[in-house]
């Protein structure tokens, strides 16, 4: 299995953007994040080939925006 090498924040940035449908076509999501998050089981391709955030996703980015937990 491939080792990835991401900076804190990266992959839910990325998966962020997927969520919210702000992919640039410009500048599109980079294929290393679609794959760690497929990977994941963050995202899944759709029949267009359009990636599309799963249930995981959607818990992963709540865990994200409530923010580490400080004991």
């Amino acid at each position: 299995m491939a080792m990835h090498q991401f900076n804190k924040g990266e992959l839910a940035y990325w998966l962020g953007v997927i969520a919210e449908g702000k992919a640039d076509p410009a500048e599109p999501v980079p294929q290393r994040f679609i794959d760690a998050l497929l990977l994941l089981r963050c995202i899944e391709i759709d029949s267009s080939g359009k990636p599309e955030v799963t249930d995981k996703g959607r818990l992963a980015l709540h865990m994200e925006s409530a923010g580490s937990y400080d004991a």
